[in-house]
C-alpha cells in the first residue's frame, strides 16, 4: 500500500461532521512527520466526491489564541527585562496587550465562523449526495418514477420541497 493510499484510507474514515488536521491524519497513516504529504495527497486527490478532503483542516486556525498568548508573553518579558526603563514600559505593553486582541480577533471573528460555514456547507453536500444515490438506486431498481420522487422528497424539510411540477405532467403543450 503507497503512502496516498494509507491518506486516502484514513481520510475516508473521517465522520461527518467532524475534521482532522494534516498532522492527525500523518500520524494516523503511519508517520507523523507527512503533515505535508498529506497535504499534497489531498490536493491530488484522485476521488474528490468518494474521499472527503474538505475536513482535513490545517491546524493554526485553531492555534491563533496560542499565536495571541505568545505574543503576550514576549510582551511581558520585554516589560521586565526593562523594568528599569520607564520609557520602555508602555511599548512592550502595548505589545502584550495587542496581541491578545489579534489572536483573540483571528480565533473568533475569522476561523470559528468560517469552521462553522465549512461545516453547514459539508452538511449540505452530504445531503445532496445521499439523493443522489438514493435515486440513482431507485431507478436502478426499476421502481415508479412517481414513487422515486416521493422518496427524495422525504429527504428535504417540508418548506424546501416546493412542486416538481409533478400535477402537470410530463406531456405536449
Amino acid at each position: 500500500m503507497t503512502a496516498f493510499e494509507k491518506i486516502y484510507d484514513v481520510v475516508r474514515q473521517i465522520p461527518r461532521g467532524k475534521v482532522a488536521t494534516y498532522g492527525m491524519i500523518a500520524h494516523l497513516a503511519g508517520n507523523p512527520r507527512w503533515a505535508r504529504v498529506v497535504g499534497y495527497a489531498l490536493h491530488v486527490n484522485p476521488e474528490p466526491g468518494v474521499i472527503p478532503c474538505h475536513r482535513v483542516v490545517n491546524r493554526f486556525g485553531g492555534m491563533a489564541p496560542a499565536w495571541g498568548m505568545i505574543g503576550t508573553l514576549l510582551g511581558l518579558v520585554m516589560m521586565l527585562y526593562h523594568m528599569d526603563d520607564v520609557a520602555a514600559l508602555g511599548p512592550n505593553m502595548a505589545v502584550a496587550l495587542i496581541t491578545t486582541f489579534y489572536g483573540s480577533v483571528l480565533a473568533n471573528w475569522i476561523c470559528a465562523p468560517f469552521a462553522s460555514k465549512l461545516k453547514k456547507v459539508n452538511g449540505a453536500e452530504i445531503k445532496v449526495k445521499e439523493i443522489t444515490i438514493e435515486g440513482l438506486l431507485s431507478i436502478q431498481a426499476g421502481e415508479n418514477p412517481r414513487v422515486i420522487e416521493e422518496k427524495l422528497k422525504s429527504f428535504l424539510a417540508p418548506g424546501e420541497r416546493g412542486s416538481s411540477g409533478g400535477e402537470e405532467g410530463g406531456g405536449e403543450e
